[in-house]
């Protein structure tokens, strides 16, 4: 799965994956990665929305987004 979003006139793509053990969350431009993997474990997962009241997976994307406005990723 992935999101779509532009900054900077640059298109980012959000992917997420989830294999049922652990939700990781990578950004790509170009279809390189050019963040870190962000991730979580399912047991975490379940925590925080019982501890938040949502998604860790927001989270994640949140993260990985705001690094990218940040100037934060691989740039060639």
């Amino acid at each position: 799965m992935f999101e779509k979003f532009t900054h900077n006139g640059k298109e980012f793509e959000i992917r997420h994956y989830n294999d049922g053990m652990k939700i990781r969350v990578k950004a790509f431009l170009n279809d390189q990665q050019v963040s870190p993997e962000y991730s979580a474990d399912t047991d975490v997962a379940s925590d925080f929305f019982w501890a938040k009241g949502e998604h860790i997976l927001k989270s994640l994307k949140d993260i990985v987004r705001s690094d990218i406005e940040n100037g934060i990723y691989i740039q060639n």
